[in-house]
């Protein structure tokens, strides 16, 4: 009795009974009609099974044609793939060691018997029923010559031509994603283990798209994102160990998968790794070296700014250090002169480039799937440059007050993105240093905004933590801030923008007390406020968003009406700044939040076709802004709220689709949930759930 299990570009698996061996055997046959090539490259897999016996690889126990196609049977693994163990979700970092620790020695077992497997990938490494991983699939296997005389080995040349692309892209080096075929050594299979280990680490390759071609064309153009970018508590050895072996370059990787085994043992072990991690700077000149790859463009030129700032700086703190050994200038040299002039060089550059990147970073990474990790990275970089900086110059105003705003920006987006320890330490790093600073010069109008900006953010994230009662006193402080800040410093545009954030907060306080009219009226200060600011990006950024948040506010108190035409003013200012910046995250976002709640409104009116409109213009957004920036809450929630509004909406025309649209809503929020636990969310989720089923009943049991 045979039971298809599996198939893949080449043949079918099935599980049959073998009657001779009275055992289970995974039976393996040519999923299409047999030609030479195809014939000829099944017989060399099962030639290369034939030669290894090891007891993380799956057995070959027969061979022969069958109805004129030739078949073989194997061992049969009935625990699942190492991808269904993965499932798409980071792992424990010492389970993810130890498999590709038994399957790397597994690979060098299949090498010392002259066999490259060549689409090693998580879902050809088979588990058995009590989790020992089995290596299968040696369909795309190539031999490898004899060691030459450096102990270096190569693939001969095969049936597969070069220019060919075999293997999976995801999981492919450099060398053979660009067609090579031959000349393929063991760091071929290392790379691949390395891709296997990073999705076991991360929940995701190195390399992903919908596209194969444009995963090919990452693989051959980008550097993989740490595993420590995206999970900051993963141990830095096996950061370390993982990027070693996806190196481009393959003399840059372990030599052998032994070797690799061998370090991942160490890492387990407790002991010292052999690999050598390697350095910001050095990862900053291979992407700009390959910046000719259009999707890497824009993070090329934010991190190369970061690497100038690093050698400057590294410069700089040299030359400087240097000078302070002596301290009497009149017996200092002609060479001690110009390094003096050459550290003030290098200090301008260094500031210079650093205040670029802080200033542009948000427009250049903005549109970058995936970027809020490598933004959070990035910006903590510039702090940590200020930070030196200002040690080596404490008597700079200039250099400290930099080191101040790249402290707040940093609290700004560890809050955002749900990091509250991380944004809470950063906040008293800030709170230490501007409070010894306000000491020297009390009278500063940057450092009297800072502190505003400090003030604020401590507000925001007190709410965010839902600390009711620090974030009522937090707004109160804001607040006193702000009038004093506008006495002292009459005539400022920034006094505006303070302005307009203190009525959103006097809104939050409205909102506390139950008081929807005072929490109108503040939103409509603010707007009122947002109006008068003349530096079009900063009157944009506030006018929207005060409009935005009265919109919502009018829409809760049943005023539809006005609530649709705040809504439709902010429509178009985001509209407006769309063509302006199109890939700019807060701007779809903003886009898509506002047509979402005008759906709501016109869903409220029973102008349901309208509704439905709206629903749709948001949806692609939405979808698109949830996969590139996972980080971000607002973009799940509204997604989610707009995919179970248009269930509801589809009730009566289309069942079917009301389910499956309001089964989606629920996933969106339990994924967001993974990603993210928040109470509010939950009770999001479970309100949906409730309504879901609500509406599988009919009308006259609701």
């Amino acid at each position: 009795m045979f039971e298809l299990v599996g198939r893949g570009g080449m043949g079918k698996v099935y599980r049959a009974r073998h009657v001779e061996l009275n055992r289970t055997v995974a039976i393996k046959v040519l999923a299409h009609e047999p030609d030479d090539k195809l014939i000829a490259r099944f017989r060399d897999e099962a030639r290369a099974v034939a030669r290894l016996q090891h007891p993380n690889i799956a057995q070959l126990y027969d061979t022969g044609i069958a109805d004129g196609r030739p078949f073989f049977a194997q061992e049969f693994v009935d625990g699942g793939s190492l991808a269904q163990k993965f499932a798409g979700q980071p792992q424990d970092p010492a389970f993810a060691a130890a498999v590709v620790e038994t399957v790397a020695r597994a690979v060098q077992h299949s090498h010392a018997h002259g066999i490259l497997h060549r689409d090693l990938k998580p879902g050809n490494v088979l588990l058995a029923a009590d989790g020992t991983p089995k290596v299968t699939d040696f369909g795309l296997a190539k031999e490898l010559a004899p060691a030459a005389a450096d102990g270096s080995t190569v693939t001969h040349n095969g049936l597969t031509r070069t220019g060919e692309i075999v293997g999976t892209p995801g999981y492919m080096p450099p060398e053979q994603a660009s067609g090579v075929t031959t000349n393929l050594g063991p760091t071929a299979d290392v790379y691949s283990l390395g891709a296997i280990l990073y999705e076991g680490l991360t929940g995701r390759p190195p390399f992903q798209s919908a596209d194969p071609l444009h995963t090919l064309l990452m693989v051959l153009s980008m550097d993989p994102v740490p595993p420590r970018t995206l999970l900051p508590k993963l141990p830095r050895d096996l950061d370390t160990i993982c990027l070693k072996c996806l190196e481009k370059s393959p003399r840059k990787r372990y030599a052998t998968a032994g070797e690799l085994a061998d370090d991942l043992r160490r890492f387990l072990s407790g002991e010292p790794i052999v690999a050598r991690p390697v350095p910001f700077t050095e990862r900053v000149l291979k992407w700009a070296r390959r910046k000719k790859a259009q999707a890497a463009l824009v993070v090329v030129s934010a991190l190369f700014a970061v690497g100038v700032a690093v050698a400057a700086v590294w410069l700089f703190v040299t030359n400087a250090q240097l000078i302070r050994l002596n301290t009497d200038l009149e017996t200092a040299n002609t060479n001690l002169l110009a390094a003096k002039q050459e550290s003030d060089r290098s200090y301008t550059l260094a500031t210079t480039t650093l205040d670029e990147m802080v200033r542009d970073l948000g427009l250049k990474l903005n549109g970058v799937p995936q970027g809020e990790a490598l933004m959070l990275d990035v910006i903590a970089r510039s702090s940590d440059l200020y930070r030196q900086l200002s040690e080596v110059r404490p008597a700079d105003g200039g250099v400290v007050t930099r080191h101040l705003n790249a402290l707040a920006m940093r609290s700004a987006y560890e809050t955002n993105y749900g990091r509250h320890e991380a944004a809470a330490r950063t906040r008293k790093e800030l709170t230490d240093t501007l409070r010894r600073e306000l000491d020297k010069t009390p009278d500063s109008a940057d450092l009297r905004m800072l502190e505003l900006r400090l003030a604020f953010d401590t507000a925001t994230a007190a709410q965010a933590e839902n600390q009711a009662e620090r974030a009522a006193a937090a707004r109160a402080a804001y607040a006193r801030l702000t009038d004093r800040f506008a006495d002292q410093f009459p005539g400022r545009q920034e006094v505006l923008q303070y302005q307009v954030r203190k009525h959103w907060l006097q809104g939050f306080d409205a909102s506390a007390r139950g008081d929807t009219a005072a929490r109108i009226a503040a939103l409509k200060s603010a707007a009122a406020a947002a109006r008068q600011i003349t530096d079009p990006d900063a009157r944009f950024t506030f006018l929207s968003s005060s409009l935005t948040q009265l919109g919502m506010v009018l829409s809760m108190a049943k005023r539809s009406a006005e609530a649709d035409t705040a809504f439709v003013e902010a429509q178009e200012l985001f509209e407006q700044a769309a063509r302006n910046r199109k890939d700019a995250e807060a701007v779809r976002g903003g886009l898509a939040e506002v047509q979402v709640k005008r759906a709501g409104i016109a869903m409220d009116d029973r102008r349901f076709r309208d509704s439905l409109d709206l629903y749709a213009a948001a949806e692609p957004t939405l979808r698109t802004l949830v996969k590139d920036f996972p980080l971000t809450r607002s973009h799940h929630l509204f997604l989610a709220e707009c995919l179970f509004w248009q269930a509801v909406l589809y009730k009566h025309d289309d069942p079917a689709r009301c389910r499956k649209l309001a089964d989606e809503a629920i996933a969106v929020m339990d994924a967001q949930l993974k990603r993210r636990p928040d109470p509010d969310d939950q009770a999001t989720r479970d309100n949906y759930a409730r309504m879901r089923a609500m509406l599988d009943k009919p009308d006259e049991d609701r």
